[in-house]
């Protein structure tokens, strides 16, 4: 049976406009959306807009100044199980520094798919390794790992999805590619339409098929329009 994931971090505090987030969604009908830095009410409505029968909302933090961040799961699909996972030690609530993983399992048609949404430790690697450690010790077999890991290719944590026999779907199918081809991220001063960083990932079990692994580009996107939504854009991968 091929899904089609995808993995967005949507930079909510910014207020997104959530009329084109929802369009984007529609057009790439993923089986599963994991969302970053998304609002509840955010989340709720991008899931209504669509119709879609799940939406698994976990706080992250708590900007005091601003409604609560956190992670999103989204899914036309039913959800059979879910739960969150704090991967930061002693950091409060109120800190942009808390972080954690949502441990979700959905009904698709006859299977029914594990998959942990995550978005580990912004500008500091340090933090990241235990986080990423963390993260692997709760995994059932099987599961998918997909989301903002802050991290770029050939990097310690990756290698630790690595040798935990994930695999980089992006990666994986676009061996000869360089960064920049598959990036999903921009920095406050790139000053290109197109994104110069690839922190967003799609970590697939060995066992799984891979058929695509795609991000907007300017061939076939308005990267203009999407960065006025987000500082990342998604990605989205197909696998058997």
């Amino acid at each position: 049976m091929a899904i089609t994931v995808l993995t967005w971090n949507l930079h909510g505090s910014a207020r997104p406009d959530l009329d084109a987030v929802v369009e984007q969604l529609r057009v790439m009908a993923p089986d599963v959306a994991a969302v970053q830095e998304v609002q509840h009410g955010q989340a709720i409505a991008i899931a209504r807009a669509l119709g879609w029968a799940s939406a698994h909302w976990s706080f992250k933090h708590f900007p005091v100044v601003k409604a609560p961040e956190g992670l999103a799961v989204l899914s036309p699909h039913r959800l059979e199980e879910a739960r969150t996972v704090v991967l930061s030690r002693c950091i409060p609530p109120w800190s942009h520094r808390r972080r954690i993983a949502q441990l979700v399992r959905l009904r698709l048609a006859e299977r029914i798919l594990p998959l942990a949404n995550t978005h580990l430790a912004s500008g500091d690697a340090r933090a990241r390794l235990p986080q990423a450690r963390r993260l692997l010790a709760v995994l059932q077999p099987g599961t998918l790992v997909v989301g903002d890991l802050n991290d770029r290719p050939g990097s310690e944590v990756l290698g630790l999805f690595t040798a935990a026999g994930l695999r980089d779907t992006w990666g994986a199918l676009h061996p000869d590619a360089a960064e920049a081809d598959g990036a999903t991220h921009w920095r406050p001063r790139d000053q290109d339409e197109r994104p110069t960083r690839r922190l967003d990932y799609v970590l697939a079990p060995q066992g799984d098929h891979l058929l695509a692994a795609t991000v907007p580009t300017a061939a076939d996107s308005d990267l203009g329009a999407y960065r006025r939504l987000s500082d990342h854009l998604p990605l989205t991968t197909r696998l058997d």
